[in-house]
């Protein structure tokens, strides 16, 4: 009698503490990858965010958005959505698995036994090709790595997430070059990328701007010549407002832009009335920053790349918008054989086989930032960043592929800094001469480059 007392206190004691603890949610989290024009991006991340307090997008945005969807004048060019319970790390992939060739056999002349000598080898001008020896796998569509955490107070959701979307555009070609044939070429593939990863806090049913972008270089735009860009937005969903308590506090959400243009040393001094080597003022007043975009709207200065990421105050976050290019590193040597294949007994005249790619490396081509905004007590952010900028700057024409060890070469411009702004502000963070591939395009006139930042904070 007294254990079967004891084990039915037990199980009320059990029982009485599961029922104190709240049952565990199922939340959907649903990111949209929209690629718009730039001016109606620029509409939708200024204007209908004027004076808003809170990160999460108006019922009147979100509804406008739709509207824009419906009339093709915004594309949603991905889209993943995920139902998970709270704190459980969820992916889901909607993508194809690509195989393609990561390293390749040697090239060799053919070797045979001397019939007279079972230990003697002659080498006849007979070539075995390269083919290949290992093959890897990438992933080719929207891949999404999230994990959400309901507050204790049931009020809002942190995510933890990192959305992609990765295109196959194109194709890298390293040239094998033998005497007597036409050239041979070994290829690999060429990936567009464009991730985030970063961490950010909303409430139930609230819609976000996650990041912008340039849009993936597979898509096709529906207006030849017009700038487009790329918005990524999360919806969350799935809390039950019912027992709901309370808000606590809660970090703010610090949205991070950056922007990287160019123009001429005349057009600086007109907009910005100032010298590039005289930088006293670098705080942009709305008249110049409207002036800026009204001249990048009239092709007076170059946008190369406008980049924005949310994150909460204290975390780190990433943004990539590249190219992976996958190019030689190191080659075999070059070999000799007397003889041709035509005439292999023409000892006057020999075979020659080209140095031969032997490795591969890879370069993440395009636009990286990183950031850590922080807000302050006296209501300022602090923000430590990194703002990276690569392009390739060979000239992929027949001719240069005939090159031998041919090498890309690369115009990188980076910038790693920490800066205190006002909510909203926007600073000239960095000036100096425009990249090569800029310099280029114009080259009778002093081009400048210019990095432009705003970091701006709003309630989760």
């Amino acid at each position: 009698m007294k254990s079967k007392s004891l084990f039915a206190l037990l199980l009320v004691i059990a029982g009485s503490g599961i029922a104190s603890e709240r049952p565990l949610e199922n939340l959907t989290m649903d990111v949209r990858y929209l690629v718009m024009k730039t001016d109606l991006a620029d509409e939708i991340m200024g204007a209908d965010r004027k004076n808003a307090t809170s990160w999460a997008l108006h019922q009147k945005t979100l509804e406008r958005i739709r509207a824009l969807e419906r009339e093709k004048k915004i594309f949603v060019v991905g889209n993943s959505k995920l139902t998970m319970a709270e704190g459980e790390c969820s992916k889901i992939l909607t993508s194809r698995e690509m195989i393609y060739p990561s390293s390749f056999t040697d090239p060799c002349f053919e070797e045979i036994r001397d019939g007279t000598n079972v230990t003697a080898r002659i080498t006849k001008p007979t070539i075995t090709m390269p083919t290949a020896s290992a093959f890897s796998t990438r992933e080719v569509g929207t891949i999404l790595d999230v994990k959400p955490i309901l507050s204790k107070d049931r009020s809002v959701i942190t995510v933890t997430l990192s959305p992609e979307i990765v295109d196959l555009v194109g194709k890298t070609r390293a040239c094998l070059q033998i005497s007597g044939r036409e050239p041979f070429f070994l290829e690999q593939p060429v990936f567009s990328k464009r991730t985030l990863t970063t961490s950010i806090v909303l409430g139930n049913g609230n819609t976000v701007i996650l990041g912008r972008m340039p849009p993936p270089e597979a898509y096709k735009p529906a207006e030849k010549g017009a700038s487009y860009t790329m918005l990524l937005t999360l919806s969350a969903s799935g809390m039950d407002a019912e027992h709901a308590e309370p808000p606590l506090a809660r970090p703010p959400s610090i949205f991070v832009e950056t922007q990287l243009i160019a123009m001429s040393r005349a057009n600086a001094s007109d907009i910005l009335n100032q010298e590039i080597g005289s930088l006293k003022d670098v705080n942009l007043t709305p008249d110049k920053s409207e002036k800026i975009r009204a001249a990048i709207r009239a092709g007076h200065i170059q946008e190369i790349d406008h980049l924005g990421i949310c994150t909460c105050s204290g975390e780190s976050a990433r943004l990539l918008a590249t190219r992976e290019m996958i190019y030689p590193s190191a080659y075999t040597d070059p070999q000799v054989c007397r003889g041709t294949e035509t005439d292999p007994e023409r000892t006057d005249k020999t075979t020659t086989i080209g140095p031969s790619p032997a490795a591969f490396s890879t370069r993440e081509v395009g636009m990286i930032l990183d950031v850590k905004p922080t807000v302050n007590s006296e209501s300022t952010i602090s923000t430590t960043l990194s703002v990276e900028h690569v392009e390739e700057l060979t000239q992929e024409s027949a001719d240069d592929f005939m090159s031998v060890d041919r090498h890309p070469v690369f115009s990188k411009q980076q910038i790693v800094t920490s800066l205190v702004s006002q909510s909203g502000e926007t600073k000239i963070m960095a000036g100096g001469d425009a990249p090569e591939f800029v310099r280029k395009a114009h080259p009778r006139e002093d081009w400048l480059m210019f990095v432009l930042f705003r970091a701006t904070a709003y309630a989760p």
